[in-house]
């Protein structure tokens, strides 16, 4: 596999705040170059908040191989309403964006809201499809155990075979991680091959996108042997590059 296939893999990320920097300056730059490095690697998704959007879009305006425009819908926690999360996701495609990366609401299976829980991810599904959008449900595998994992990955995988069309299912991604988790401390936060394996083997044949933890060029490749569709990295260019990822996500 050569860089230019490997980078048709990644969804290059852009997650921190502006708290997270010592002043707007540092924060705007840091962003910038988030975009210079995905331009370089030539990736196949940016994935940014909502709220740099429109930059991002003006960043890549001139670019005839420009990479798909993404954003995240509740991220990290996913406990918002479902109202509140099919408006956020109708503004996101408003400002431009052409895959969203929802995070379910994992609270509700934790409360026994099971039927809630369905609820939430299969009314996001369908409003993003009827958009003619991508939608990745975040399932934060690390919060929920294998057992349920299971049984929660094979009612998505059904509700949307039954559903929609064969041809459409490529547009509905099971993704393993924020990478924003807090777990336990001897625990992964983010994606592991064991979880990618269940959203693998009880999913297919929608998609899958591996995030969170990935941090060498060996381990994303050993996803994309998997059969994993997309791995999300905050330091994309680096793993092209085959460099050793020290980001916290």
């Amino acid at each position: 596999m050569n860089e230019t296939q490997f980078a048709s893999f990644l969804d290059a990320t852009f997650l921190k705040r502006p708290s997270d920097f010592s002043d707007e300056v540092a924060y705007r730059s840091a962003f910038t170059t988030f975009l210079k490095e995905s331009k370089q690697a030539s990736v196949k998704a940016v994935v940014v908040y909502p709220n740099e959007l429109t930059t991002t879009i003006k960043y890549f305006s001139k670019d005839t191989n420009r990479p798909i425009f993404a954003t995240v819908i509740d991220f990290p926690l996913g406990n918002s309403s479902t109202q509140d999360k099919l408006n956020a996701c109708r503004e996101a495609f408003s400002l431009g964006a052409e895959e969203v990366d929802v995070v379910c609401n994992y609270h509700l299976l934790h409360e026994g809201e099971t039927a809630a829980f369905y609820s939430d991810i299969f009314q996001v599904i369908d409003l993003v499809h009827a958009a003619g959008k991508t939608s990745k449900i975040i399932l934060e595998t690390a919060a929920i155990d294998p057992a349920t994992l299971i049984k929660v990955v094979s009612k998505i995988k059904q509700y949307c075979v039954d559903r929609f069309h064969e041809n459409d299912l490529h547009r509905i991604f099971l993704k393993t991680s924020t990478g924003f988790y807090q777990a336990a401390e001897t625990a992964s936060t983010g994606a592991t091959r064991e979880t990618a394996a269940i959203l693998l083997e009880n999913g297919f044949p929608l998609p899958v996108k591996a995030s969170g933890g990935i941090r060498t060029f060996e381990q994303a490749h050993q996803y994309i042997k998997m059969g994993v569709k997309r791995i999300g990295t905050s330091a994309a260019l680096q793993l092209v590059n085959q460099e050793k990822i020290t980001s916290d996500y």
